[in-house]
């Protein structure tokens, strides 16, 4: 546990392995910073195993500052609560009309492998309120729930969010829906390229890749196979949406293979732009 304040800084350099095992919470690295930057680097091979709850291989939270995480280790995380590989978080804030980010990197080329037998596994999570967030990804990422899973998760309000995945992900969930990349803006644009393979099956609404944006424009760059299949629901392979106002753009470029199979309701691509909401 590394924890930092007075505008200083939080670092942690790992290149050995790290196991935790807990009958409760299950945390390998955790990286706090209330103003100041967070930087974590891990080479190491991480195992987060928890009996009864939760498990997390690297959490970040910073309430003001950058978040830079840059992970090339293999991280397991698995418990029958909610299991997460990396996860960040960032506040910011406005003072006097002036606006203070939290911004928020990640690069993993780590394998990432997170399970839970009753509750949520997200492979990397992301969210800020004020701030962006940029994330690159190569190796693999698996995510398998009981309820939802996640391969990468990302949220933010006042911010963009650019995504690139050179990772092949998978997210599986038994009773609910599963998302394979989905970036979520309220005031901001996303990007999101993608190179690899992406599949997403689910019980209940499942996504292979999402951009939504509230107040700002949608692009996704596709270049791999993107898959998605409900057993008893709603299926969406690729699904952008832009801004309101009709003055936001949602683009899609494709020139991989996207396959759809929902039971209930079917949908390749799905793109919509302008006055949707």
């Amino acid at each position: 546990y590394y924890y930092g304040d007075n505008d200083g800084y939080t670092t942690v350099l790992n290149s050995g392995a790290i196991t935790a095992n807990g009958t409760e919470f299950a945390v390998a690295i955790k990286a706090t910073q209330f103003y100041g930057a967070i930087t974590v680097e891990n080479s190491g091979e991480i195992v987060a195993d928890s009996t009864n709850r939760a498990a997390r291989g690297i959490v970040t939270t910073n309430e003001l500052g950058q978040t830079n995480i840059i992970n090339t280790g293999d991280i397991t995380a698995t418990g029958p609560g909610s299991a997460v590989a990396i996860s960040a978080f960032s506040t910011g804030y406005v003072y006097d009309g002036y606006y203070y980010y939290a911004d928020i990197a990640i690069a993993s080329s780590g394998n990432l492998t997170v399970s839970s037998e009753y509750n949520r596994a997200t492979a990397i999570e992301a969210q800020s309120t004020y701030g962006s967030i940029d994330i690159l990804t190569y190796g693999t990422i698996d995510a398998s729930a009981y309820e939802r899973a996640f391969g990468i998760d990302t949220r933010t309000v006042y911010g963009e969010i650019s995504i690139e995945n050179h990772a092949n992900v998978s997210a599986e969930s038994s009773t609910e829906f599963a998302v394979g990349i989905r970036a979520q803006s309220n005031y901001g644009d996303i990007s999101i390229t993608n190179y690899a393979d992406v599949s997403a099956s689910g019980y209940s609404l499942t996504q292979g890749i999402v951009a939504l944006s509230y107040y700002g424009n949608a692009f996704i760059i596709n270049n791999g196979d993107v898959t998605a299949s409900s057993s008893d629901g709603c299926s969406q392979a690729v699904a952008l949406r832009s801004g309101t106002g009709g003055k936001y753009t949602s683009a899609l470029i494709n020139s991989g293979s996207i396959s759809d199979d929902g039971s209930e309701y079917s949908v390749a691509i799905s793109a919509t732009g302008g006055d949707s909401f």
